[in-house]
Formats: C-alpha cells, structure tokens, sequence
C-alpha cells in the first residue's frame, strides 16, 4: 500500500529465490494481489527457462503485470550483466507499458 500510495508499482521481485513451499507461494501472490499488487518479476538473471515459464503463468494467474531485469548489482557479482536477459513470455503485459 505504502508503494502505490507514494506513486510507485508494487512488484514481486524474483520470486524463485524465496525458497517457498507450493501453499507459501500461493499465499504470498494472492495476498499480494489482494493489498494491491501489481506484478511479478517473470524473467530475472536468477531465473531459469523453467522458471519464466512459471511465473509467467503466475502472471496470467493473479492478472499482474510483468516485469523482466537482470538483478545486476556489480561486475563479478551478478548472474547476468545489464540488458543481456531475454524478452518476456508472449502473452504478458510488460510494467512499463504503465508509463508507455
């Protein structure tokens, strides 16, 4: 709520690596959807292929938006350097088009 009330987007950042079980999983998007959420980070450089498929379900699921990002904090740190994931599942409504 804090989020949206300033302006901002509330997004669910890279989901996969919160380690949840199936029944924390689905309480974390629906009650995250149900105070106002608004998207998941489908496709992130701590994401497999697997993954993006899954959370792009999850999108679809919950009705949120869809967000993509390297997670890039410094060289020699990160997974995937900036710019270098692939696009969005088909289907989904990237977050920016929030302020296209």
């Amino acid at each position: 709520r804090w989020i949206t009330e300033a302006g901002g987007l509330a997004v669910i950042a890279h989901p996969a690596r919160y380690r949840l079980s199936a029944n924390e999983e689905f309480a974390l998007f629906s009650e995250f959807k149900q105070h106002g959420g608004q998207a998941v980070e489908v496709v992130t450089g701590s994401h497999n292929k697997k993954q993006y498929a899954l959370y792009a379900e999850k999108a679809r699921r919950y009705g949120l938006l869809a967000s993509a990002g390297s997670d890039f904090h410094a060289l020699n740190e990160s997974r995937v350097d900036i710019g270098q994931v692939p696009a969005l599942p088909a289907g989904l409504t990237p977050v920016w088009n929030v302020w296209a």
